[in-house]
């Protein structure tokens, strides 16, 4: 079953979301905020594989109430990424270096993210927090850093064209205790809001090489 949140649940996630804008503080600091880029690569180098729990909230303008999903999040080492999700719907998107799928019961249709623009800059962005690529020094994007008590958070801005047509901004934050990534907010072009918080993080555990294959 869709699990929804009512207009009331909206104003409070809407308060929430205010709290927490105003304990963000801006990173203004250059030191500050190379010292916070190398940490973020040294704990990415050390993360051979992770597992986690996602809970994914969409807010679509068409609809009064939020769509929620929930699911299971893979990577590993290199360029491996499944998106499992189980409820409402049972669908996975994956992938595996250049290539991409997206599965579910009745079909699989296979993308090469080297000639989709949309894939592309997607399977960069969730790569860039987790897998500690160089998405920091991309020209496509303008940053702008923050800290609050308990995350540190990255706002990108795009700048290329193409990534305009899909996104105002994102916003990726990360665990002040890992400094793995703990949600990715995507404001969309359109209006639609994308909301993912990671929970039950488990890193370099086991993670099959099978799950990012498709016969």
């Amino acid at each position: 079953m869709i699990r929804k949140i009512g207009i009331t649940g909206i104003g409070l996630l809407l308060g929430l979301n205010l709290l927490f804008a105003q304990a963000a503080v801006p990173m203004e600091d250059a030191a500050e905020i190379a010292g916070f880029k190398q940490a973020v690569a040294k704990a990415a180098a050390a993360v051979q594989n992770l597992k986690s729990d996602f809970i994914q909230t969409k807010s679509l303008g068409f609809l009064d109430e939020k769509v929620v999903s929930d699911g299971l999040f893979y990577y590993a080492r290199e360029k491996k990424i499944r998106w499992e999700y189980q409820k409402p719907y049972a669908f996975s998107f994956i992938i595996n270096g250049n290539k991409a799928w997206m599965l579910n019961k009745a079909a699989k249709t296979e993308i090469d993210t080297r000639s989709n623009n949309m894939f592309r800059e997607l399977s960069e962005l969730m790569l860039f927090g987790i897998g500690g690529t160089d998405l920091f020094d991309s020209p496509r994007f303008a940053f702008s850093f923050a800290v609050s008590e308990n995350a540190w958070m990255v706002t990108l801005e795009p700048k290329a064209k193409e990534i305009k047509k899909l996104y105002s901004y994102i916003r990726i934050s990360f665990s002040k205790k890992d400094l793995q990534v703990t949600g990715i907010y995507m404001q969309e072009a359109s209006g639609d809001i994308t909301d993912i918080v990671f929970t039950n993080r488990k890193i370099n555990t086991d993670v099959p090489d099978t799950l990012f294959l498709v016969n």
